[in-house]
């Protein structure tokens, strides 16, 4: 992966640059805070792992979001091959069933 940088003096559109190195982050600290998550199967486990770079509050609520309906249907539609026939069943059921 091209690791971006900061320098914005030769750039025609530093505000381009500057959204394009924060989604790379973002994405970044996305993929680690979700492998915490699930390196664990109870959220006291996860609750006891807290990333430094977290607050416990921020911690907690993307412990709830890692384990929402919405993020394994996200996941599911992103990952598929990750889930058996069943589990997307299920899971497309109770996420449709709450729309």
């Amino acid at each position: 992966m091209e690791q971006l940088n900061w320098d914005l003096q030769n750039v025609e559109e530093p505000k381009e640059k500057i959204w394009a190195i924060a989604k790379e982050r973002c994405k970044g600290w996305h993929a680690a805070f979700s492998a915490t998550y699930r390196a664990y199967r109870t959220d006291a486990e996860r609750m006891k792992q807290k990333p430094e770079d977290l607050d416990n509050v921020e911690w907690y609520y993307l412990i709830q979001y890692f384990g929402s309906e919405k993020f394994q249907v996200c996941k599911m539609v992103n990952y598929p091959f990750l889930f058996t026939n069943d589990q997307f069943s299920v899971l497309i059921t109770s996420f449709v069933n709450h729309l």
